[in-house]
């Protein structure tokens, strides 16, 4: 063993122990020393250093085994220990929201703003919102760090933007920016990566290890798709950060009032909106899909249908083990899941379509700030991987 092989399992177990008690919620000293195979007193002092950094509480004694014995101490995560701040950035609007170690929403905002004129006006209004939240909600030095996601292809390993719809400006070194004026880490992230990344750590995809999450958003003038992929629990960047980036448009809103226009008058739900039908917004008609209006469900079912030609490929081509819809649409659960279902059933083989599971967004519209808010959970608690290599078994470290 090298020599500072020694630091780097210390800091190994103690992330282990410390995930174990985050995915347990509760459990006992006793349980740690099974799980992990490392001696008491090992446990001992990854608790004690655990406990004296504040990132884990001490429950007191639990039972007793069947076999007796000492009663052994419980623990769970202190989710108050830290939070984290995130950014969903789109055209004229953003989401923030606060979470605890844990993933539980302190806080949720959205804000409305002017167009962006330049790359100085993102730094601005993202200082201004971040400022304005950490003094609000009282989290002066409780910041474990600040996760952006916005529609853009980034180069997630340095934080910069590499292009953006949101500002004109190309080459964005974002990170590097926001870390002039914040003390706490700075992660930046495509919209649908940091989708995927949440649906991992707080929503559908948790323990799956290859999953494709979608992104659907809508406005009257864009349709937009993004296809998050997650290989083997890690995101698939591509070899130029563009992996995902379909470029193929989905339907937008003017383009589903042209489909459903001369039939409003026919809608149980939707009728009212005959002779102002500029006032149907994706809101309405989502709610007119749940109410049960078939001229909603009849809309949606075609969107339905194109996202599952648009993904089919991406699924036959990769054979993930979930697909996730997110976005406001994913508020339509199997009403939007059915259409893409039955069109990836009849384009892909049975081997490929049954075992895959589709389901939509736990998260609903704060998929993405969520997302974005476990960029900083992603990394605080990823476990190094150990590589054994060569003859000599040297250690070698890959990232997680």
């Amino acid at each position: 063993m090298q020599t500072g092989d020694l630091k780097f399992i210390k800091s190994l177990n103690g992330q282990q122990v410390l995930n174990l008690i985050r995915k347990q919620e509760v459990i006992s000293s006793s349980e740690l020393v099974q799980k992990t195979k490392l001696r008491p007193s090992t446990i001992f002092n990854i608790l004690k250093n655990l406990s004296e950094r504040n990132l884990i509480t001490n429950l007191g004694k639990g039972d007793s085994t069947e076999k007796g014995g000492k009663k052994p101490f419980m623990w769970e995560l202190n989710k108050d220990a830290a939070y984290t701040i995130g950014l969903d950035i789109e055209i004229n609007q953003l989401r923030i929201v606060v979470v605890d170690l844990v993933g539980n929403v302190l806080f949720d905002k959205v804000v409305k703003f002017a167009s962006l004129k330049n790359v100085e006006d993102l730094y601005k209004v993202i200082q201004t919102n971040v400022e304005s939240t950490i003094i609000e909600q009282n989290l002066k030095n409780k910041i474990l760090g600040l996760g952006i996601a916005l529609p853009a292809i980034v180069k997630a390993n340095t934080g910069h933007i590499i292009r953006t719809d949101i500002v004109s400006n190309k080459d964005i070194p974002l990170a590097q920016k926001l870390s002039e004026i914040f003390e706490f880490p700075i992660y930046i992230e495509n919209n649908a990566n940091a989708t995927a990344i949440g649906a991992k750590w707080l929503g559908a995809a948790k323990g799956c290890r290859n999953f494709l999450v979608v992104l659907a958003e809508f406005d009257k003038g864009i349709g937009g798709f993004g296809l998050g992929i997650v290989i083997d629990e890690n995101i698939y960047y591509g070899h130029s950060y563009c992996a995902g980036e379909l470029n193929i448009p989905l339907m937008n809103l003017e383009q589903m009032m042209i489909y459903i226009r001369n039939d409003l008058d026919k809608s149980e739900y939707l009728r009212e909106y005959d002779s102002r039908p500029d006032d149907i917004t994706l809101d309405v008609l989502i709610s007119a899909a749940q109410f049960g209006d078939e001229l909603a469900i009849k809309l949606f079912k075609k969107l339905g249908n194109q996202i599952g030609e648009i993904v089919n490929h991406s699924i036959s081509l990769l054979n993930p083990e979930a697909l996730i819809i997110a976005g406001t649409i994913s508020d339509l659960k199997e009403i939007i899941i059915e259409p893409i279902k039955e069109i990836i059933s009849l384009k892909s083989l049975p081997f490929i379509h049954e075992p895959l599971k589709i389901s939509t967004s736990l998260q609903g519209p704060r998929a993405v700030a969520l997302g974005a808010a476990s960029l900083i959970l992603n990394d605080f608690f990823k476990i190094p991987v150990i590589k054994r290599k060569g003859l000599n078994n040297q250690i070698s470290v890959l990232p997680h």
